[in-house]
Parts: structure tokens; C-alpha cells; sequence
């Protein structure tokens, strides 16, 4: 598949003429240990508005 290809279930959009990309910090752990970097992937990961996931019934 070449570079630029879309794969074939790919929504199709309208050209915009320019792409923007938003990078936003969201935070950093309070340390280095294990306890600390668990913490903030357990705050971070269910976070709804940074990962959108079907929750469990």
C-alpha cells in the first residue's frame, strides 16, 4: 500500500485545504516510582475525554 493510500473503510471527507494537529499536555506523574507512574495512568486512562472507550455493562 503505498504512503499516501486510505484504506478502504477510510471516511471519506471533504478537502479543507489545511490540516491543523493540536498537542495539548495533559499532566505528568508525580514521580518516577511504580506507584506514582500507576496513579496517573489510572487518573489519565479513565479519563472520558482523553480515551474514549465502550464501558463495560
Amino acid at each position: 500500500m503505498p504512503l499516501n493510500a486510505k484504506p478502504s473503510d477510510h471516511p471519506n471527507f471533504p478537502p479543507h485545504g489545511r490540516t491543523g494537529l493540536l498537542l495539548v499536555n495533559l499532566g505528568t506523574p508525580e514521580g518516577t516510582d511504580k506507584k506514582s507512574m500507576r496513579k496517573y495512568l489510572k487518573q489519565f486512562l479513565s479519563d472520558e475525554r482523553v480515551i474514549e472507550i465502550s464501558r463495560p455493562l
